[in-house]
Parts: structure tokens; C-alpha cells; sequence
């Protein structure tokens, strides 16, 4: 459902009882701006980022001095 920014405002107990079962989307001047969402889904979308960070950070190859290179050749010197 959407919202306009002054309805939001207004209802805001009812936004949030909707943002419960479903996204609520808020629009600024008729522009999509924000979205209101459950705890649930937060928690949800945030652990799976949060998940991703700790594994990268945990990783036994995070401590690893890599030094990146790319070859210049551009492969335009190959006859065929």
C-alpha cells in the first residue's frame, strides 16, 4: 500500500499495524521515498548482510596481502 508523507503522519498507528503483514511504501511529492517494514522483515534483510560481513571477515584467506595485476595487452597485435 502507499502512503502519502501528511497521511503517514496521520495514521501512523495504522501504517505501522499494516507494515506488519506488508511493505508500506511512503511517497514524497507522488516519488516512491521510503518503505516501512515488520521488525521480522528487518531482521531478516539485516542478518543475511550482517551473515554475509562475518563470513568474509572470519575467512581464513581474510588476512591475505593480495596483489592484483591486469595485463595491459589488449590482444589487438594477434594476427589470425
Amino acid at each position: 500500500m502507499q502512503w502519502q508523507l501528511q497521511e503517514a503522519k496521520n495514521k501512523l498507528g495504522q501504517l505501522v499495524q499494516y507494515a506488519q503483514k506488508e511493505p508500506q511504501i511512503i511517497t514524497l511529492q507522488g516519488k516512491e521515498t521510503v518503505a516501512v517494514i515488520s521488525i521480522k522483515d528487518y531482521q531478516k534483510i539485516y542478518k543475511k548482510k550482517a551473515k554475509l560481513l562475518s563470513i568474509m571477515q572470519n575467512s581464513p584467506w581474510a588476512e591475505i596481502d593480495l596483489h592484483l595485476s591486469r595485463s595491459k595487452d589488449t590482444g589487438r597485435d594477434i594476427e589470425l
